[in-house]
């Protein structure tokens, strides 16, 4: 291959290599000018884009896509709390529930003392009422 392109480019082997390493700098400057000015690029053509759509300025949504980087982080931030909400809520379930229980056993004691009270005294003033009939 390196014959071929020392026919070619018509010239010795060592300034053939030195091209070659020449090549593959720009290239490794092109990649890098890519990966800086791609996602610039994708903000002016969207500002274009509304520009034509016949907006004066960006709207705020797409305005606020611009803090992308910033949205990542929080979302980073916030995957362990959403990760941890199952079981907060099961913990937070069982509590309401045992809470619920005590509320009825203590509803349910009291409405039975209320009606063993009522009881006695309804069943006392049925026999004293008896009692009076019968003398």
């Amino acid at each position: 291959m390196l014959a071929e392109f020392t026919a070619r480019a018509g010239g010795n082997a060592l300034k053939s290599i030195g091209s070659v390493t020449e090549t593959i700098e720009d290239l490794v400057a092109r990649i890098d000018l890519n990966a800086e000015y791609i996602p610039k690029l994708a903000r002016w053509q969207a500002m274009l884009f509304t520009i034509d759509g016949g907006f004066d300025s960006i709207p705020d949504d797409v305005a606020h896509l611009a803090h992308i980087e910033m949205v990542a982080s929080e979302v980073q931030r916030l995957s362990p709390l959403v990760d941890a909400l199952p079981y907060l809520v099961a913990e937070e379930r069982t509590a309401v529930l045992e809470a619920l229980d005590a509320y009825l056993v203590r509803t349910l004691t009291f409405m039975d003392h209320q009606r063993k009270t009522f009881m006695r005294d309804d069943v006392k003033a049925e026999r004293e009422a008896i009692l009076d009939a019968v003398r």
